[in-house]
């Protein structure tokens, strides 16, 4: 269980670092978010908070982690069609 414990929590502080990382690089026009960087980055740090928030049964951050994967998902679908419409 300590192991699990662990693992959950280690994936938790990935997801605040890759969120931390990607609104910086964001923030001084490194990644603008129609980048497929920014989007990936943006799916993975909110899927570990809400895996982490689901474990740890924080419900409102929950349903913000599980309202941000779904807007992740979306940004990236967005992303990816941007990019095969210039072809």
């Amino acid at each position: 269980m300590i192991l699990l414990e662990t693992l959950i929590f280690l994936i938790g502080i990935s997801g605040v670092i890759i969120i931390a990382l990607n609104f910086y690089l964001e923030a001084t026009n490194r990644l603008g978010k129609h980048h497929i960087t920014f989007a990936w980055l943006n799916l993975y740090g909110s899927s570990a908070l809400l895996l982490y928030s689901f474990y740890n049964k924080v419900w409102l951050f929950v349903v913000l982690n599980g309202f941000l994967v779904v807007v992740g998902l979306w940004g990236l679908e967005v992303v990816y069609k941007k990019k095969h419409s210039k072809k």
